[in-house]
């Protein structure tokens, strides 16, 4: 029920018409990303076992993240279940991520399993190479993690994923 809560608390806080969510977002991207613009987010392709890195480590490199494309009711809204291991493949932290049509990125709550807060994640996928199409080889699926409360986002806590596994 604590998860239920969260993902619609978190869903009526990015709604246009109620007040500004913590992510310091501006329109879909939350910070200048490498590699640029964002993709219309990769539905039919996304799920799978992704594994997170980063060139600075991290908190959450070398993680995997498992993506699942969630039935929905609604046509104006889709929903991705998430599932974060850790390096030694022990689940760490799971949840729920969902974006209103039409938008490129996709925003969810993960629990961690020790009971430690509630974080919100932001997955999203843009092209390798300026000009090129959004389309399979060309994309890179990114994932950036925030503490719902306190401390801001940090744009140390982006990470590329590498897809591992196609479910």
């Amino acid at each position: 029920m604590k998860k239920v809560l969260m993902l619609m608390a978190l869903i009526l806080l990015s709604l246009p018409s109620f007040g500004s969510s913590s992510f310091d977002t501006m329109g879909d991207d939350l910070f200048p990303w490498p590699w640029g613009t964002e993709c219309p987010f990769p539905w039919s392709d996304i799920s799978g076992l992704y594994k997170v890195q980063s060139k600075e480590g991290g908190q959450f490199s070398r993680h995997y993240l498992v993506f699942d494309v969630s039935d929905s009711s609604r046509e104006d809204l889709k929903f991705l279940t998430i599932r974060q291991y850790d390096r030694n493949g022990v689940l760490y932290a799971g949840g729920r991520g969902y974006s209103q049509k039409d938008q490129r990125v996709v925003r969810g709550v993960l629990s961690p399993e020790n009971g430690d807060p509630d974080y919100a994640v932001i997955v999203r996928s843009y092209v390798k190479d300026t000009g090129a199409v959004c389309r399979g080889e060309n994309l890179v699926t990114a994932a950036t993690f925030c503490p719902l409360r306190g401390k801001k986002c940090m744009e140390d806590s982006n990470y590329v994923l590498e897809k591992m596994k196609t479910y």
